[in-house]
């Protein structure tokens, strides 16, 4: 209950138990992000208070998803829709992760830090840093690639970056139809 303590003139007291006041609000409000932190282009919502970040509340920006991210302790960005990482240093280590291939599309600028990242479950284009890892993704236009493709359909143009390496493992092409240039490319510089 949360009825205080009191004490009678007869010096019998009534102890009260109250679990409601043991509850940390941090804690419970882990549960409704899900281990990740959401974010939608066009959302409308931006800050960082509870519960914007959340599914129900993604945010807008990338700065608000990385701040969100740095206080909760999380490490995986869950994109919503079509995404643009224009901005933002996510290089100690993010997973950005999409709903499917056929209905995320992250773009990474050259301006975004990207480097040791891993993108999942979406389709991906733009100027990679090195070090990344593809898992279930389409891959689509992009270049500065190093590191792994698991899972992936290519679409290509891959460009790896100087002296990048590069992994392939249970990938396939995505390029449509059967002509002379109907596969994907891999460019190795």
């Amino acid at each position: 209950s949360n009825i205080s303590d009191r004490t009678l003139k007869n010096q019998v007291g009534v102890n009260t138990a109250n679990s409601a006041g043991l509850q940390d609000p941090f804690a419970l409000q882990a549960g409704a992000f899900g281990g990740a932190i959401a974010i939608k282009a066009g959302s409308g919502l931006s800050g960082t208070t509870f519960p914007l970040g959340t599914r129900a509340f993604p945010v807008d920006n990338l700065a608000d998803a990385l701040s969100i991210a740095e206080v909760r302790g999380l490490v995986t960005i869950e994109v919503i829709g079509d995404f643009t990482i224009d901005a933002e240093d996510f290089s100690s280590g993010y997973t950005f992760r999409g709903d499917s291939a056929e209905t995320t599309l992250i773009t990474v600028d050259s301006a975004a830090n990207v480097t040791n990242c891993t993108f999942t479950r979406c389709t991906i284009a733009g100027v990679l840093d090195g070090d990344n890892t593809f898992n279930y993704c389409t891959v689509g236009s992009v270049s500065d690639f190093e590191g792994k493709l698991v899972n992936c359909g290519i679409c290509g143009p891959v460009v790896l970056g100087p002296g990048a390496t590069a992994q392939f493992i249970s990938c396939y092409s995505e390029v449509a139809g059967g002509g002379p240039a109907a596969y994907p490319m891999v460019d190795l510089g």
